[in-house]
């Protein structure tokens, strides 16, 4: 087809990140793309560039299409058929939203399941939230090892929340009350965690031994300990790496591996961040 594709990592069905690629041309002219089978899904279309006029079709149908500014979202129901003449450049990330993942996170944030997202080609809107998300999602694109799951799983719920609150049909909301962790689930949580952190844990791996959904989990660890549970993780992983180079004589790259980190280079950036200094020098000046 002419266009460069990055994708996220491979996701399971227990998983909650949708499918998502960042797809771009340089110089369009891609042609007609191949129909997505019809189902029932949602492609959530994010413009990272401005793109001009296109043909466009929905079940052989021609429908109108202006062109959109940068930040502009369009939701694709895949329960129809749709097909675009690709023919300019373009720059965009697609997320692909089963209607099993609106209904799940819907019950989760208190909304009633069964609910459709609805913004067609024709009705874009600009979205300054799902396009700073997905700025901020798009290098774990390019990199993602150098992301832990938990921060993937972060912003993917921010994601679907958010659709859903737009773009869903309106229903009544469920409140939930209870936004902190009891002193068991805190205790779990931080054990669970803490001995798991070289592995790329999921938010649903934590908030299933904590007996809470992801979303709830969510909200009630920062409430509870004072950071998101990725920052949590990342901040043990430079006190564990403290207590290493202190105890140990091991190589800063064994205890990057050791700790969680890609490598020395990735235990340096985020010890830098945490610390204010680099690993050599924290240990020089002990």
């Amino acid at each position: 087809m002419g266009a460069e594709t990055l994708r996220g990592r491979e996701q399971g069905p227990s998983r909650l990140a949708p499918s998502v690629a960042r797809v771009r041309s340089a110089t369009g002219g891609t042609g007609i793309t191949e129909p997505y089978p019809v189902h029932e899904a949602f492609l959530v279309v994010l413009r990272l560039q401005p793109y001009r006029v296109a043909d466009l079709w929905v079940d052989n149908r021609r429908v109108s299409h202006d062109a959109v500014s940068t930040g502009t979202l369009s939701i694709y129901d895949l329960d129809r058929l749709w097909m675009a003449n690709m023919d300019a450049p373009f720059d965009c990330l697609q997320f692909h939203v089963s209607q099993d993942d609106v209904d799940r996170v819907a019950d989760e944030i208190g909304e009633r399941p069964g609910q459709r997202l609805h913004c067609p080609p024709e009705s874009s809107v600009i979205d300054p939230v799902v396009h700073h998300l997905g700025l901020v999602m798009a290098p774990a694109l390019e990199a993602p090892v150098e992301f832990p799951r938990l921060f993937i799983d972060h912003l993917t719920l921010a994601i679907h929340a958010h659709l859903i609150d737009r773009y869903a049909t309106v229903a009544s909301r469920r409140r939930v009350t209870n936004v902190q962790l009891a002193p068991w689930q805190k205790r779990r949580a931080v054990d669970f965690l803490g001995s798991r952190l070289a592995k790329d844990v999921s938010i649903e791996d934590v908030a299933r031994e904590c007996r809470l959904s992801r979303s709830h989990f969510i909200k009630a660890f920062k409430a509870s300990v004072g950071l998101p549970p990725h920052q949590w993780v990342l901040l043990q992983r430079v006190e564990r790496a403290k207590q290493l180079m202190q105890g140990t004589a091991m190589t800063l790259a064994d205890i990057a591996v050791e700790v969680g980190f890609n490598d020395q280079s990735h235990l340096t950036r985020r010890f830098r961040q945490a610390v204010g200094t680099a690993p050599a020098a924290w240990k020089r000046s002990r």
